[in-house]
């Protein structure tokens, strides 16, 4: 797979606030290709509503996003977003024939058609190097959609393959949770997004269902693609991203190389996988405790000081009192 150090997304000093609370406030964040960031923290911390800012589905109070030009990317988020009466087999044909279908390769013939019949009015035209140039760039076109067509029977009964769907023309509201969110999970990656948002995509999950996921992500990050059976977009694919918001730490622990942990209106990265992070908290955690304490017990010194009478007090009592105050505040 190709590497490239241009990123997919870049955002710059974001915060959001409901009313008088900062979720979060001046959060930078770049994903590379191949990056996978889980992000975690407490319950109404701002996780989804950071995932769908990055998706563009939502705007922050302060900040911007940047995304790649052309970037595909695609957010699955915890509410299934199609039409119950519609089947398996209907979604996703509609999915691989907005994707793979005829139209746009149709549509790059018949541009090189025209600028072709442009030269039987215009012969000099055969000699002309800028009609050359917009000759040989839509054939190039036309031959890249054209080698990007499927087979769409054959392709969606390779989705259907991979997503472990047996019931290609039942409705949608008639599956149950873990077949609606594997349905969900292979629309989305028919389109091959090079930047992939997953919020909270194990929750109320069966156990096979949450193996089936986990099993498709590792594939994901490891091969690419190539999964799906179809022809790949990109001539020289990039690793995917991810950024996954999730509280199920085997899913993250398996899958993330970086997290992000919101908390209490701060941000806080760490490198590696769940482990790595809880780890590392924990030693910061055991740092700051021990850091308060050691300015606790300079702060109770300080106090025994100042209750002393001011006869019993040094010459440099104003710099102490100071000191107190200082030290109270960082408590």
């Amino acid at each position: 797979m190709a590497s490239t150090d241009s990123p997919l997304l870049t955002s710059q000093h974001l915060a959001v606030r409901i009313g008088v609370t900062t979720l979060f406030e001046s959060l930078d964040l770049t994903l590379h290709p191949g990056d996978r960031l889980g992000i975690v923290g407490p319950n109404g911390a701002g996780k989804s509503t950071l995932l769908r800012i990055l998706a563009g589905n939502g705007k922050p109070d302060a900040g911007h996003v940047a995304w790649r030009n052309q970037l595909r990317k695609a957010f699955v988020n915890q509410n299934i977003p199609f039409n119950p009466e519609s089947t398996v087999s209907a979604i996703l044909t509609q999915q691989l024939q907005s994707v793979f279908g005829s139209s746009q390769a149709d549509a790059a013939q018949t541009k090189f058609e025209n600028h072709l019949q442009k030269l039987e009015t215009n012969p000099e035209l055969g000699s002309d190097e800028r009609w050359l140039l917009e000759l040989d760039k839509l054939q190039h076109q036309l031959d890249h959609h054209q080698s990007k067509q499927v087979d769409i029977p054959n392709a969606l009964a390779g989705a259907i393959r991979v997503a472990g769907l047996e019931l290609a023309e039942r409705p949608v509201g008639q599956l149950s949770g873990g077949q609606q969110k594997r349905l969900q999970l292979i629309h989305a990656l028919i389109s091959q997004p090079q930047l992939l948002l997953l919020d909270e995509p194990t929750n109320h999950l069966d156990v096979d269902t949450v193996e089936w996921l986990e099993d498709v992500l590792i594939d994901l990050s490891e091969t690419g693609f190539q999964m799906l059976g179809v022809p790949l977009l990109d001539n020289d694919p990039e690793p995917i991203a991810m950024a996954i918001v999730s509280h199920d730490r085997s899913l993250l622990d398996t899958m993330a190389n970086r997290i992000l942990e919101i908390t209490d209106g701060t941000t806080q990265f760490y490198s590696g996988n769940y482990e790595a992070y809880a780890t590392e908290s924990v030693q910061r955690m055991e740092e700051a405790r021990t850091r308060n304490q050691r300015l606790a017990n300079l702060m109770r010194r300080e106090l025994a000081w100042l209750s002393r009478g001011p006869a019993a007090r040094t010459t440099k009592q104003t710099a102490r009192i100071n000191r107190a105050a200082v030290l109270e505040k960082k408590l």
